[in-house]
């Protein structure tokens, strides 16, 4: 998936440069500085009935040190997401609605609610988010030559399109240098997801929480699609999302793998998909590898 090689970060064969690759390496620093990353920080788990869905979904809430029982992952699915906008939880919710269809029992974990160099890097990056998101609502020529340009990837002034096309933090649905930056930055996660089972079953409905998984060693994440940006190649949440939606599943999901049937199979025991390519059931959680950052 990623490696450095020669000096030079690369994605399935498909490398960086130098200059990029030292960007993505001092963005990571400057956030394990900023914020005392500690790399032998331990994180105790454990998980209670969830405030608010646990009587309808079955939900657990996974904590940090808390007071709750050990995760049991014979049967279990967990769902990442980020307290960061409505969209993140509706997908997020989707997942569990799902899971607890199929009879599995959902997990849940928000990034913005265990305490931790997540919540610090993940605040940070929102809180700067919504600061420029303000002022592009304040000066329509920020909106238009800048935060325009930023958020969709439209061509802007000659001089800052230069600019933003030079910059490693730009467009993370455009180049790859940015989600080699991202993933860098979702490493910090690592002790976070290190202490969850690495082989139990993970839905994503953000990047960050998918790539962070994987940076903890977890082996069965699926990171599913939306959003406003394809972000860590994700399909986009736009008036083409139907189109390229079913281009995506005409050119490489077969329908069956897409749809499981109430009579199929038993709640319990999915069936098991013979398509090696990675869908968005929940089957594909027992037999698929990890996709964050995969084309």
């Amino acid at each position: 998936m990623l490696q450095k090689k020669d000096g030079r970060y690369e994605v399935y064969g498909n490398p960086i440069t130098e200059r990029q690759t030292r960007a993505a390496d001092q963005w990571k620093a400057m956030l394990a500085k900023k914020f005392n990353y500690d790399p032998n920080e331990k994180f105790n788990l454990t998980v209670e009935d969830h405030p608010y869905d646990s009587g309808i979904f079955g939900l657990k809430n996974i904590v940090r040190d808390g007071n709750g029982k050990p995760l049991d992952k014979t049967n279990g699915v967990i769902v990442s997401t980020i307290r960061m906008g409505f969209g993140h939880y509706r997908i997020a919710m989707a997942g569990v609605s799902a899971a607890k269809a199929m009879g599995f029992t959902p997990y849940w974990l928000d990034l913005l609610g265990i305490p931790g160099i997540s919540t610090d890097v993940i605040n940070w990056c929102n809180t700067n988010y919504s600061k420029y998101s303000r002022i592009s609502q304040r000066y329509p020529w920020f909106d238009k030559y800048v935060w325009e340009s930023l958020t969709t990837g439209e061509p802007t002034l000659p001089g800052l399109d230069a600019l933003f096309n030079y910059m490693t933090s730009t467009w993370p649905w455009r180049f790859l240098k940015t989600e080699v930056k991202d993933y860098k930055m979702s490493e910090l996660f690592n002790n976070l997801y290190g202490a969850l089972p690495s082989d139990m079953p993970t839905l994503t409905s953000h990047m960050w929480t998918a790539m962070g998984a994987v940076a903890g060693g977890m082996t069965n994440v699926v990171d599913m699609m939306f959003d406003n940006w394809p972000m860590a190649f994700n399909s986009p949440k736009a008036p083409s999302t139907r189109f390229n939606l079913r281009q995506a599943i005409t050119v490489s999901v077969p329908c069956a793998d897409l749809m499981t049937k109430a009579k199929s199979s038993s709640p319990r025991q999915p069936t098991r998909s013979s398509s090696p390519v990675i869908t968005l059931t929940m089957n594909s959680l027992r037999t698929s590898k990890s996709i964050a950052l995969t084309a």
